[in-house]
């Protein structure tokens, strides 16, 4: 019966591994795809923007939104750059723990140790989506002061 529950358990916690592997993957991904999309969106709003832009507003809108679209790469590069480096420091734990146990022999060493997610990376990964939401915001705010403030 012990052995039954341990394999279940066992079974329980794999499946709790995979989740956390995907999700993380998941979110990895995300970041990645919205980091090239910026760069080219800017690249484009750089590349199509007209000659002269006739309205004050339209134009420190404009502005607005390359820095905003900016930083918003900038924080989405960093968040990547802090999986990477999460990833590696989860390395190192797992490293000293199969180290400490192979020269003491003390299956305690083993236990489970979750690496915490470093705050300064935790905070890029929220001003991220606070730079693209105001992007985005700056950009229709742009639009509209282009189109129907000059009329």
């Amino acid at each position: 019966m012990d052995k039954n529950i341990d394999n279940r358990l066992l079974q329980f916690w794999n499946e709790i591994i995979e989740v956390q592997e995907k999700t993380e993957k998941a979110l990895y991904s995300f970041f990645k795809g919205l980091t090239t999309v910026l760069v080219g969106f800017l690249g484009l709003l750089i590349a199509l923007k007209p000659e002269e832009i006739p309205v004050q507003e339209a134009k420190n809108l404009f502005l607005a939104s390359i820095i905003l679209i900016g930083c918003c790469i900038l924080s989405s590069v960093i968040v990547q750059f802090g999986e990477v480096s999460h990833l590696r420091e989860a390395g190192n734990v797992l490293k000293k723990k199969l180290n400490t146990f192979y020269q003491t022999k003390d299956a305690t060493s083993l236990r489970v140790v979750r690496v915490q997610n470093n705050k300064v990376y935790m905070f890029f990964e929220y001003s991220t989506f606070v730079f693209l939401i105001l992007s985005i915001v700056s950009l229709i705010l742009y639009v509209y002061s282009l189109e129907f403030a000059s009329s």
